[in-house]
C-alpha cells in the first residue's frame, strides 16, 4: 500500500483504477473520493473545463462571444440550473469551479445568501458590531486604502446619496448636534470663520428680505404676544419650551414664515406662526402646500385651518391682499 500522507485521508482513499487510467504514483490504483467513490483526477478534469456555448438554433440567441468572460476565472458555463438562471441568453448557468462535482450556480448562491441574511439579520449585525469594535484600527486602515484606490467613485456615490436623502441627512445632522452641542458649536464657529464672505452675504440677503418684505406689523411686542399665546406646536403637537440650548432645543419656540421669504412671503403677523424649532428646520423653504401634505392628522387639518384663517384662502391659491404667489401653486 502507498503512503497516504500526501492527501486528506478523511476525504480521499486509494481505490480501484478508473477506466481512464489515472494512476496514483505509478501504481494500479486511483485516488477516489470517499463520499461517492469518484476518481479525483476525473472530477478535476471535468471541473476545469471552460464551456463556451455553441449557437443554438433559436431566434433568442445572444450573439456575444462569452469565452472572454471566463478566461482564468473561478467561474464557468455549465448545465442550466433548476431555477433556470440563464446567463446572457446562452442556455447555460454561470457556475463556480469546484473540486467536488458540478459547481453551484452563482445566482442560486446569491439567492440563498440573501435568504440566510434575512433570517439571521440581527445576529449578523451583532457580529459585525463586535468585529468593528474589536478591530477599529484594521477597519480604519482598510477604509483609507479603499478610499485611496477609489476616491472618485466614493465622492460620486456620497454626492448621489446626499442629493437623494436630503431629509434624512438633515435629521441626522440635527440629532448629532443635540448629542454633541459643544462640537456643533465649534464646527459652526469654524465654518463661519473660514467662510466669512459667504456668511456675510447670506446674512445680508436675509436682512434685505426682512426689510423689503415687511409690513411693519411684526414688532417685538407682537412677537412676545405670539410666544405667550403658543404652548404646543401646530405641526406636531409637542409642548414647546422657551429654551434654545440643551436637550430642549428641538422643542424650543421659533417663528415660522408660512410662505417662506425666499418664495415671496411677507415678514408680517399675517404670515407667521409659532412652531417648534425641529418642525421649523424640517420645513425650511418648502412651499406651505408641500409641507402640509407630509403632516399626519389631525395636524394637517389644523395647519390648513391656520393658513386659511391668516390668509383667507387655502394653500396654493392666489393670496389676498398680497400680490405674490409662491412656487408650486397652480393658477
Amino acid at each position: 500500500m502507498n503512503n497516504l500522507s500526501d492527501f486528506d485521508k478523511t476525504k480521499i482513499f486509494v481505490g480501484k483504477l478508473c477506466p481512464k487510467g489515472h494512476r496514483y504514483n505509478s501504481s494500479d490504483n486511483s485516488l477516489r473520493y470517499i463520499n461517492r467513490g469518484r476518481c479525483v483526477e476525473c472530477a478535476r478534469a471535468e471541473n476545469n473545463q471552460r464551456y463556451v456555448p455553441k449557437r443554438p438554433p433559436t431566434k433568442n440567441y445572444c450573439p456575444i462571444d462569452l469565452s472572454a468572460d471566463f478566461v482564468d476565472s473561478i467561474f464557468y458555463l455549465g448545465r442550466l440550473c433548476n431555477r433556470k438562471h440563464d446567463y446572457r441568453g446562452s442556455g447555460l448557468s454561470k457556475r463556480r469551479v469546484s473540486n467536488y462535482g458540478q459547481g453551484n450556480c452563482l445566482e442560486c448562491q446569491k439567492l440563498v445568501s440573501k435568504q440566510y441574511y434575512e433570517r439571521n439579520h440581527d445576529e449578523i449585525l451583532l457580529k459585525q458590531r463586535e468585529y468593528l469594535s474589536n478591530n477599529k484600527d484594521k477597519v480604519r486602515q482598510k477604509k483609507a486604502e479603499y478610499y485611496a484606490r477609489n476616491a472618485d467613485h466614493v465622492k460620486a456615490k456620497a454626492k448621489s446619496w446626499r442629493e437623494n436623502n436630503r431629509e434624512r441627512r438633515r435629521e441626522n445632522n440635527r440629532e448629532w448636534a443635540i448629542r454633541n452641542p459643544e462640537k456643533d458649536k465649534n464646527s459652526k464657529r469654524n465654518w463661519r470663520q473660514s467662510h466669512r464672505g459667504a456668511q456675510k452675504e447670506k446674512d445680508l440677503k436675509r436682512r434685505q428680505r426682512l426689510v423689503s418684505q415687511s409690513d411693519m406689523t411684526l414688532t417685538i411686542d407682537a412677537v412676545d404676544k405670539l410666544y405667550a399665546s403658543s404652548s404646543s406646536c401646530p405641526y406636531c403637537g409637542v409642548s414647546m419650551t422657551d429654551g434654545r440650548g440643551g436637550p430642549d432645543i428641538k422643542s424650543a419656540k421659533s417663528i415660522d414664515h408660512m410662505v417662506p421669504l425666499v418664495l415671496g412671503g411677507l415678514h408680517s403677523l399675517q404670515n407667521v406662526i409659532v412652531c417648534c424649532l425641529s418642525c421649523n428646520s424640517k420645513k425650511g423653504n418648502k412651499p406651505y402646500s408641500e409641507w402640509v401634505e407630509g403632516l399626519s392628522e389631525p395636524y394637517r387639518s389644523k395647519a390648513e385651518a391656520l393658513y386659511i384663517k391668516k390668509h383667507g384662502s387655502p394653500p396654493c391659491q392666489l393670496l389676498l391682499p398680497f400680490t405674490y404667489q409662491h412656487r408650486g401653486c397652480q393658477q
